[in-house]
């Protein structure tokens, strides 16, 4: 520090701040806890929370990381990382959520799923979330930072036995769970299954966002009627995504899970509708001018206004031939909607089956959609727990887990092979919003080397090493 610069000292919310004047008048900024560092640390515990939280909240790549502390550090006095040490900050962090001493409670609610790469492996995840913490919230549908990681594990074949497994570890570090909540997959039913008939005052519920899908594409899948329909949309989509309509282009379809999300094309297919009764196409005249004429802003585009008619009615007049199927749609959406509102706001109680026969009995329903109601209603009569006591909820629906799910395949996406790897630590990191505390209990509860033998135990070697190792010579 030069002898004819002035120190300031100011203060923020959450800590002091020194603030460094120097003669010129350029200002500097240092954290005035910037000794507080992890044991064998350089970087103060307050930076390495601020890399993590970039991370894993702003969803930022750990070499964007290192590059905007590369820019902070011409305003602020810090030295910048590599992209590497921030990744293994993470994982450090990541490790330290999973391994750490989980409380034994009789009241543990578990989520399990499997989440599938582009590899041989699979991995296995638990969260859990205690009973008495999901009381405490007005909306009983629990996010990420809720949730306690409990278990990842990764193998090469997904089967019943590795669920099986997974369950009776965890419950030895944890305590036998209250619920258990799933989709009933094949890969994870029967372990699940088995488990309860170890415990029997376990409940097993299926989680309605999966059964709701079932039941969805048991009436759908291979009916006329909707094939043509979403075959349309398809069509749609691909002649308008660069076309002077591309802005009431129909969203994508999902090759998978698509039966979760048919609300997405149902709701789209009204609005388009609605959008030709105002009878306004003068969005569309202007862009045909702007394509005609090749520039921005055009002023005449009315002279257009027919050209924008034609063209709308050439890529969307399809969809009037499935007006009546659409309102009958619509009712399916509604009915989803509303069972699903219910059991994730309220979760599963004594009273959720009486509370939405009345909320179904309100709404004005007519075929399909009275059959898709009573079937949803009967199956979830068969799979919710029975003779629950005035004061239990359970946990009815399982998106959280699907959620973190996304949440690391979007981490991951950079990766071109997209293999398990040590990165499924950030699934557990991901379940916990630190403070500058727990990051430095983090840092100093494990280094990198016990991450790698977890991963060396859990993963082994991942397809891009054995491609390393593959083509060393080539």
């Amino acid at each position: 520090m030069e002898s004819k610069s002035k120190i300031l000292r100011c203060r923020t919310k959450k800590k002091d701040t020194t603030l460094l004047i120097s003669k010129e008048g350029s200002t500097q900024l240092v954290f005035s806890d910037f000794n507080n560092r992890p044991m064998k640390f350089t970087y103060p515990s307050a930076f390495i929370h601020f890399c993590v939280q970039m991370f894993l909240t702003a969803n930022v790549s750990y070499r964007a990381c290192s590059k905007i502390c590369d820019i902070l550090s011409k305003y602020i006095e810090i030295k910048v990382p590599h992209f590497t040490t921030i990744r293994t900050w993470v994982l450090r962090f990541g490790y330290y959520c999973l391994d750490k001493p989980k409380e034994i409670r009789e009241d543990w609610i578990y989520i399990l799923d499997y989440t599938i790469a582009t590899s041989k492996n699979k991995c296995l995840m638990i969260l859990g979330i205690p009973m008495e913490c999901l009381k405490a919230k007005q909306n009983v549908s629990p996010c990420l930072y809720d949730m306690e990681p409990l278990c990842i594990t990764v193998t090469p074949k997904a089967d019943w036995q590795v669920a099986y497994n997974a369950l009776l570890e965890t419950s030895k570090l944890t305590g036998v769970p209250l619920e258990i909540i799933s989709d009933h997959g094949a890969d994870i039913k029967k372990g699940i299954e088995a488990f309860c008939l170890k415990y029997p005052r376990i409940h097993y519920i299926y989680d309605v966002t999966h059964l709701i899908a079932c039941k969805i594409k048991a009436m759908l899948f291979g009916h006329a009627d909707w094939e043509q329909f979403t075959k349309c949309v398809r069509s749609c989509k691909q002649q308008t995504k660069q076309s002077v309509v591309s802005f009431l282009s129909p969203p994508s379809q999902r090759s998978k899970a698509r039966f979760l999300n048919i609300a997405l094309i149902i709701n789209w297919s009204k609005k388009i509708l609605k959008y030709r009764d105002k009878g306004d196409f003068l969005a569309i005249s202007e862009s045909i001018a702007e394509k005609i004429e090749n520039k921005h802003n055009v002023d005449n585009a009315l002279k257009y206004i027919n050209e924008g008619t034609a063209f709308f009615n050439e890529k969307f007049s399809w969809i009037d031939k499935f007006k009546k199927q659409l309102k009958q749609y619509s009712q399916y959406v509604d009915v989803i909607k509303t069972i699903k509102t219910e059991i994730t706001t309220s979760g599963v109680s004594s009273k959720t089956i009486d509370k939405l026969k009345i909320k179904l009995k309100n709404q004005h329903l007519s075929g399909g959609a009275l059959k898709l109601k009573k079937t949803i209603m009967d199956s979830m009569e068969e799979n919710f727990p029975k003779n629950i006591n005035d004061d239990e909820i359970f946990l009815g629906c399982s998106d959280v887990i699907e959620s973190l799910f996304g949440k690391y395949k979007n981490h991951c996406s950079e990766n071109s092979m997209r293999g398990i790897t040590q990165s499924v630590l950030i699934m557990a990191a991901a379940t916990t919003k630190p403070d500058e505390t727990q990051i430095k209990t983090a840092m100093e509860y494990c280094t990198f080397q016990n991450v790698q033998v977890w991963s060396r135990a859990t993963i082994g070697k991942s397809d891009f090493s054995k491609r390393k190792t593959a083509f060393i010579d080539t």
